[in-house]
């Protein structure tokens, strides 16, 4: 096992929640389409993170560990799609319909061979632009 291996810390928890009391808090994100398409990014960001954190210990033999953090991921998925579901495509935000971005750190899953997020996704996303 790699000596750095005990540095490396992953959180289990994404808030794929967006409530207005957060919005409050946070103005930037509220009153400017760059941000919100960064909370989204982040967001397909953060589940490919966790997914890649299982193929991590996947390779180091810790087989609980992996399984439990891919089962994370992929409800994750399945969170973010059901929230983020508007029709013909996704939205930038998910308190948003009507709202689209490119979901450009979808490349990510493909790269690194997770196979997290259906193929259906890309082709809905590039299908709609």
């Amino acid at each position: 096992m790699p000596r750095s291996w005990s540095r490396i810390k992953c959180a289990r928890t994404v808030d794929f929640s967006f409530p207005p009391e957060l919005k409050k808090d946070r103005p930037q994100v509220a009153s400017r389409p760059a941000a919100l398409e960064g909370e989204r990014s982040c967001r397909v960001k953060a589940i490919s993170a966790l997914g890649a954190y299982a193929q991590l210990c996947q390779m180091l033999g810790k087989k609980d560990e992996a399984a439990s953090y891919r089962k994370v991921a992929e409800q994750y998925v399945q969170d973010w799609r059901r929230m983020a579901a508007d029709g013909d495509h996704y939205r930038l935000a998910f308190d948003q319909p009507g709202t689209w971005s490119q979901k450009y750190n979808l490349i990510w899953d493909k790269l690194l061979g997770l196979n997290l997020f259906p193929s259906d996704v890309a082709r809905t996303e590039i299908k709609f632009y």
